[in-house]
């Protein structure tokens, strides 16, 4: 048999257009929310996997940004502080100023070697992180391939998607599958137009803020 939408060839018996999601019985609605109920604990749990995901990446960011040279900046810093300390308190002591460079030294040194150190910690850290988020992404694709959801086209199996079509369905916001995925598209596409809308207003506001501040100071 072929889906009577796009022509798709199917499984003889088959309810839904696993291309482009079209139903192939005429009570599309009914079966659809009869769908959901049916999926639900395979829905669950990709969204519960897409939320592991999301938290697991943040942590790769959180390492990433700990594994640039900023923290061996840092280092070099504090050992050239505790040098000046050193090197004051040697000659306050009554020492010579060569002993004041040699303990410098041997500080700015530490310092170096704890950054160089603690940056290799991070990127290794770091690597096995991302190897779990890997995995974790493994999983989510192994559950997107649930045979509970062959129903749903694959590029809306996830968590905000299948929230939104459900709800489209429910509401009668959409009668087929077809509709309830445009429905959803559609209301994606106002939300991140007024997003963009929303922070370019709010950076023309601080510019304008800004060219007043130095218009301001400019007369002094």
């Amino acid at each position: 048999m072929f889906c009577k939408n796009c022509g798709n060839q199917l499984d003889d018996g088959a309810a839904f257009c696993p291309k482009c999601g079209t139903s192939q019985d005429s009570d599309e609605r009914e079966m659809l929310l009869k769908k959901f109920d049916e999926s639900e604990d395979a829905i669950n749990a990709i969204k519960q996997q897409e939320k592991a995901l999301e938290d697991q990446r943040i942590v790769v960011a959180v390492l990433e940004s700990k594994t640039t040279n900023k923290v061996i900046v840092i280092s070099v810093l504090l050992g050239l502080f505790a040098a000046f300390v050193l090197g004051v308190v040697a000659v306050a002591v009554g020492g010579s100023g060569a002993l004041g460079d040699i303990l410098g030294i041997i500080a700015i040194g530490g310092c170096v070697a704890y950054g160089v150190k603690k940056k290799k910690q991070n990127v290794a850290a770091c690597q096995k992180e991302k190897v779990t988020y890997e995995q974790y992404q493994q999983v989510l694709d192994k559950l997107k391939n649930d045979p509970k959801l062959q129903w749903l086209p694959e590029d809306v199996r996830f968590g905000l998607a299948m929230d939104h079509i459900h709800s489209n369905l429910k509401n009668m916001r959409a009668s087929t599958l077809k509709e309830a995925i445009n429905v959803f598209l559609d209301d994606l596409h106002k939300a991140v137009v007024e997003n963009n809308t929303s922070q370019a207003l709010e950076a023309a506001q601080n510019a304008e803020s800004a060219a007043k501040s130095a218009a301001f100071w400019s007369r002094w």
